[in-house]
């Protein structure tokens, strides 16, 4: 748009100046320009998404289908609840009642650092190496409700060594976004992979195998500032793992 049609101009002495009648016409225009130009510029930074910084609380519940698997065993694994924290596709997960209390992804480093709990060093490892075989990967026409947002699922199925599939379905929310380029390095489990599929925030985890069930479902979510102290690895000695470390090492013991 052409702030200015057509306009007469007089010359008084070395200046210019707008024929009578038309300094409030030029005015007007002038201030629909900057009103355009603002308006352009909010609606550029509308299209760049709000990405989720914040925290999210989950709660896990696991069903043995094998004898020789106690329960409490597979607790032990995956923990009874975790804290998940994250800020620009770096994260830290407090797992409660796990062998594994603390996670953090560094995506910086594209490095994942764990803390067991017999332990007093952390071990780390780069996770740019895919550890499984995808088999497939579907969005589900499903839905539900976690934490008061509407959920929706994507389902991978995965095989490890052996012939058996498993079923990880995992639960997203459209409305959190994340930014999928984050993760386009990070290379662990497969659960990766479903950020090739969609931009959204991840409150909800099932794996379907054939002697576990393994649910974990967010009950808050928070859009919060994170510190980036809370982030922070904490001051202790770091060691590879594989190799300075054997991949076979014993397991931290349980609890009584």
């Amino acid at each position: 748009m052409r702030a200015i049609r057509h306009s007469r101009e007089r010359s008084v002495g070395n200046s210019l100046f707008p024929a009578p009648g038309e300094a409030k016409e030029l005015m007007l225009r002038s201030v629909l320009i900057i009103v355009g130009v603002t308006l352009c510029s909010a609606a550029s930074i509308a299209d760049e998404p709000e990405y989720f910084e914040g925290s999210v609380i989950l709660e896990t519940t696991i069903e043995s289908f094998n004898e020789r698997l106690p329960v409490d065993l597979l607790y032990w694994w995956y923990g009874t609840a975790e804290s998940r924290i994250y800020k620009d596709g770096s994260f830290r997960w407090d797992i409660v009642g796990s062998e594994v209390t603390s996670v953090w992804y560094r995506r910086e480093e594209n490095r994942e650092y764990w803390l067991r709990s017999c332990d007093d060093y952390l071990r780390y490892d780069s996770v740019g190496t895919p550890m499984i075989d995808i088999v497939s990967i579907e969005l589900i026409d499903d839905t539900m409700e976690i934490a008061g947002y509407e959920a929706h699922a994507i389902e991978l199925h995965e095989q490890w060594d052996d012939d058996e599939i498993e079923i990880n379905r995992y639960w997203y929310v459209p409305e959190l976004k994340v930014n999928p380029a984050w993760y386009a390095e990070y290379r662990v489990a497969g659960g990766d992979r479903i950020y090739e599929h969609i931009d959204s925030l991840v409150v909800g985890y099932e794996l379907i195998a054939s002697f576990r069930s393994v649910r974990k479902f967010a009950t808050e979510i928070r859009v919060e500032p994170v510190s980036d102290e809370y982030l922070a690895l904490p001051d202790m000695d770091t060691l590879h793992a594989p190799p300075e470390l054997d991949e076979f090492s014993p397991p931290c013991p349980r609890p009584e």
